[in-house]
This record gives C-alpha cells, sequence and structure tokens, in this order.
C-alpha cells in the first residue's frame, strides 16, 4: 500500500512540472489579433458547427495533447461557431474564405495567411499543418 501511494505521489509531482499544453480559444476576433500581436504568436481561426460530425472531431483532435502542445506556443485560438449563422459570422466566413467547414485557417498578426484546412484530415495531417503554419510565422 505504502508503495502504490509513493508511486502516486511520484506521478502526481512529475504531472505537474510538465507545461500545460491547454489553449484557449478566444470568440472575440479583435481580442485575438491583438493577443497575437502582444505575444509574438499567429492567430488560428477554427470555424466550426455544433450540428457537423466533422466539426466535433476536428474540436476533438484540436483539444488532443500532442496538438495543443505544436498550436498553443505558436497560435492565439480563435473559434468562431457556425451552428447560428448570423450576418456578422457570415461576415467572418467570406472575409476569411472559409467556405466549408470545418474550416481552419492560420495566420500571422497581420493577417496574412499561412495555411488553410478546408476539410477534416487526420490528426497526423493537423500537426503537419500547423508545424508547416508555425514555421511560416
Amino acid at each position: 500500500m505504502k508503495l502504490a501511494l509513493a508511486c502516486i505521489a511520484v506521478i502526481g509531482c512529475a504531472s505537474a512540472t510538465k507545461p500545460d499544453p491547454d489553449m484557449t480559444w478566444l470568440t472575440d476576433e479583435t481580442a485575438a489579433f491583438t493577443q497575437a500581436r502582444a505575444e509574438h504568436k499567429g492567430v488560428a481561426i477554427v470555424f466550426a458547427a455544433a450540428w457537423s460530425v466533422p466539426d466535433v472531431e476536428l474540436r476533438r483532435e484540436l483539444e488532443r495533447a500532442a496538438t495543443t502542445e505544436l498550436l498553443a506556443p505558436a497560435f492565439v485560438g480563435l473559434r468562431v461557431d457556425c451552428t447560428d449563422e448570423t450576418p456578422a459570422i457570415a461576415e467572418l466566413r467570406t472575409r476569411y474564405h472559409a467556405t466549408t467547414l470545418p474550416h481552419l485557417v492560420f495566420l500571422r498578426s497581420d493577417g496574412l495567411v499561412l495555411g488553410r484546412i478546408d476539410r477534416l484530415v487526420t490528426g497526423d495531417e493537423l500537426r503537419a499543418q500547423i508545424r508547416d503554419a508555425a514555421a511560416k510565422r
């Protein structure tokens, strides 16, 4: 019993020292670009709707530690919920050419497009696209 508790304590301490790979997704475009400029990062905009199964799958992949470990250091996240599309959301989709869902656009903080994913991709493909876009920043 003591050995098991010691192992749990060691594992708990080890995991507490690891960097937190979680990524916060903002919902305000201005705030996302302001934060990106302040942190010298790009912006990753995900356009998705709750009613779309591929969008739910993309969200799950974006929440995986292997993905956020690449995404969080290079990009500020901006989530655009297209579930109930308003004129403001339609304008954002038009401006960023997000004609399909799910849609992920990687930009520099000055708005230059670094990459785009306009369909559901595997986790490996997603991470490769993130690496590529991050290298262009």
